[in-house]
């Protein structure tokens, strides 16, 4: 993941909600693979569940809670009129992050930058 999606979710706000990390995974895999999103529950849900060792329905809900948190928030206003599903943030959200290669700099390219970014998160 680079530092564009991270720096981006944090403005966001819940970094500590299981949501955001889920997000961040389901972005980063549909970025890879956008042929993923066709199938939520039985696709991407499932490798993010493993990826994270939670059951895809976990994905689902608090994919659903962190949208709710951001939507009553006004966090998610600048991009949807109306609530936005799971389905529709993460392609937004993909789509964000796709229309533009990030340069170099913004890719984590070594260990020190990700812990850095991480203790501000958790630390």
């Amino acid at each position: 993941m680079n530092i564009e999606i991270l720096s981006f979710l944090l403005e966001k706000k819940c970094p500590t909600t299981k949501g955001f990390h889920y997000l961040k995974s389901c972005i980063a895999q549909v970025k890879e693979d956008p042929t993923v999103i066709t199938a939520l529950n039985k696709g991407l849900y499932e490798d993010v569940g493993r990826e994270h060792n939670a059951e895809p329905e976990a994905v689902e809900r608090c994919l659903r809670t962190l949208i709710n948190l951001w939507w009553q928030q006004d966090e998610l206003k600048e991009y949807f009129v109306e609530r936005p599903s799971a389905r529709q943030l993460i392609l937004t959200m993909t789509e964000k992050f796709t229309s533009r290669p990030p340069t170099q700099s913004q890719q984590y390219s070594n260990h020190d930058e990700y812990v850095s970014i991480y203790e501000k998160l958790f630390g």
